[in-house]
């Protein structure tokens, strides 16, 4: 049974200008304070975009907001004109929810979560190097990185002019912009002004994304470990930042980019870190009957790569799945993987998984690394499925003291 979730409209004011949003939080809620979710959208776009996150967010116990920005709505619930929007007024408007939610006895201004879709991951990340310690942790989903370049080259989405020469008026598809939403981004250095920022990044893209290219993410999170390296952080720095690509995802997730998407989420404000990736191919399958249960039988191989450990899943790895009829009696999963660890000593990994009825799952690993072993791998560690075209996808993810 889905939890039950309470949807209210707030406002708060920019210079004047109503800023119209809506708060989403679990129906039983009880009397401690909730961490906050503020989640921006894209261009062009309004919250609209952004509820079923905001959705998700509330089931998973947190206060979430969404809300439309001035002027950055093709149709939209604030005030505001589109020709005296930009990234920086954006910013402005963001910074208003953040005081507005901050300003909330039912919500735990210490846990404040800043999300965004594309120009809104642009904008979430440029206030979160702003405001710094007030953000516990940045969520960018696809974000339009790319807004400095564009500009430079005189297209924008649908918008084409001289940069040379910007027009006061930009006709954008359905959207009429200003000379501002130029001059806004064409000079900013997009990576320093975002790179500072000290917190926890999850920063989720999908390789097929043709309007953002991929390649910004990576420069992004490049820039955010180059600053962790700065600090002296170590290992643990370089596990605060984190890219996960989807494969085949676009810009703006379909559903079932948004599920994967939002695994990785739900992990990462756990407290979770990917350590390790594990691509399966399958090698053979078999069905059987066994005392009046189907059972299915895979065998596989594959690897395992990361920051602290790569290897090979070992002859022997197989997947057993029992069926009574189409109710799963029990699954199970054992493998070994062979490999490196970040020492260059060869090292295994051993991963046990049973469920009964496909519910409750129990999963083993056991090492001999010890730096896997710091990082929890044995004790604390989690495994995200992705089903891809070449085969089953494992994000491992370990606690870690972020």
């Amino acid at each position: 049974m889905k939890e039950k979730i309470c949807v209210k409209k707030f406002s708060c004011e920019r210079d004047s200008l109503r800023i119209q949003g809506w708060m989403y939080f679990p129906k039983k809620a009880g009397g401690e304070k909730l961490k906050p979710v503020i989640i921006s959208h894209g261009f062009m776009a309004n919250h609209k975009m952004c509820r079923s996150y905001a959705e998700n967010f509330a089931r998973w116990g947190y206060a979430a907001f969404i809300f439309d920005f001035c002027g950055g709505c093709v149709v939209g619930k604030s005030a505001g004109k589109t020709t005296e929007m930009s990234v920086l007024t954006e910013t402005e408007d963001l910074h208003s929810v953040v005081r507005y939610v901050q300003s909330l006895d039912f919500v735990d201004a210490s846990e404040l979560v800043l999300m965004g879709c594309s120009q809104g991951g642009f904008v979430s990340a440029l206030l979160a190097a702003r405001l710094q310690e007030q953000v516990k942790k940045l969520i960018l989903f696809y974000p339009a990185l790319c807004l400095n370049d564009d500009a430079r080259r005189g297209k924008m989405v649908f918008a084409k002019f001289d940069p040379s020469d910007i027009p006061d008026v930009i006709q954008c598809g359905p959207m009429k912009l200003g000379k501002c939403y130029v001059e806004a981004v064409i000079n900013m250095d997009i990576m320093k002004e975002i790179s500072s920022y000290r917190g926890p990044v999850c920063i989720i893209h999908g390789d097929g994304d043709s309007l953002v290219r991929l390649e910004y993410s990576e420069k992004a999170i490049a820039a955010y470990r180059d600053e962790e390296k700065k600090n002296g952080t170590g290992d643990k720095g370089l596990l605060k930042k984190q890219l996960f690509v989807l494969q085949g995802a676009g810009h703006g997730f379909n559903k079932i980019a948004d599920y994967h998407a939002m695994n990785i989420v739900e992990q990462f404000l756990g407290g979770f870190s990917e350590i390790m990736q594990i691509c399966v191919r399958i090698t053979s399958r078999s069905v059987e009957k066994e005392n009046g249960l189907k059972v299915e039988r895979a065998k596989f191989t594959g690897n395992a790569e990361g920051p602290f450990f790569s290897g090979k899943i070992q002859e022997g790895a197989e997947d057993v799945q029992k069926w009574k009829g189409r109710k799963p009696v029990s699954l199970s999963s054992d493998y070994v993987i062979k490999g490196p660890d970040s020492s260059g000593e060869r090292k295994k990994i051993s991963v046990s998984n049973f469920s009964e009825d496909g519910k409750v799952w129990r999963r083993t690993v056991t090492t001999d690394s010890k730096t896997l072993r710091d990082f929890g791998i044995e004790t604390q560690c989690e495994m995200v499925m992705e089903y891809r075209k070449d085969g089953p996808f494992i994000r491992v993810f370990a606690k870690m003291p972020l």
